[in-house]
C-alpha cells in the first residue's frame, strides 16, 4: 500500500501528485500491478502531497497515471490499484482465518536467548521490544508467564 505521507514519498515535507505516481510506478513496474495499492493515510499524517489533499483527489491520481502511460495503466490495472488488489488480499486473509478457526492461538514470547542469538540486528528490529531496545538490552524485561 502506498501511503501518501510526503515524508515517505520524497523524504521532505513537500511532495506532489507526480511524486506519488513515481512511487506507485516504481512498485508496479518492479513487482507488477497485482501487488500495489493506495492507502492515503489521511487520518494519520499531517503532510499530504500537493494535489492529493483529500480523498476527492484520487481520480486526479488515476488520471495522472493513465495519461502518463496508458499502455501500462489499463483500466484493469487501475482497478487493481484502486481497490481490487486489496480486496483480493483481504479475501485470502479470510480464507487463512477460516482455515485456522479451530486452532488455538500461540501466545508465547520469543525467548530472549533466541533473540540474542541473532547477529544481524535488522532481523530483530521488526520485533516489538520495550522502548525499541536491542534483545540484549531487553533481556531484563520480566514476562508474566501465567
Amino acid at each position: 500500500m502506498v501511503n501518501f505521507y510526503s515524508g515517505f514519498i520524497t523524504n521532505s515535507p513537500e511532495a506532489s501528485i507526480a511524486d506519488v505516481a513515481a512511487h506507485i510506478n516504481h512498485i508496479a513496474r518492479r513487482i507488477g500491478p497485482d501487488y500495489v495499492g493506495i492507502g492515503g493515510d489521511y487520518d494519520g499524517v499531517d503532510e499530504m502531497p500537493t494535489g492529493l489533499e483529500d480523498v476527492s483527489k484520487y481520480p486526479d491520481l488515476i488520471d495522472y497515471l493513465q495519461n502518463e502511460d496508458p499502455e501500462f495503466w489499463t483500466d484493469d490495472n487501475l482497478k487493481k490499484l484502486a481497490g481490487l488488489n486489496l480486496i483480493r488480499v483481504f479475501k485470502k486473509a479470510e480464507e487463512v482465518r477460516d482455515s485456522l478457526e479451530n486452532e488455538q492461538p500461540y501466545q508465547y514470547w520469543i525467548p530472549m536467548e533466541d533473540l540474542n542469538a541473532v547477529d544481524d540486528e535488522s532481523l530483530w528490529k521488526c520485533r516489538t521490544l520495550l522502548n525499541n531496545t536491542s534483545p540484549a538490552m531487553a533481556a531484563e524485561i520480566v514476562v508474566d508467564k501465567r
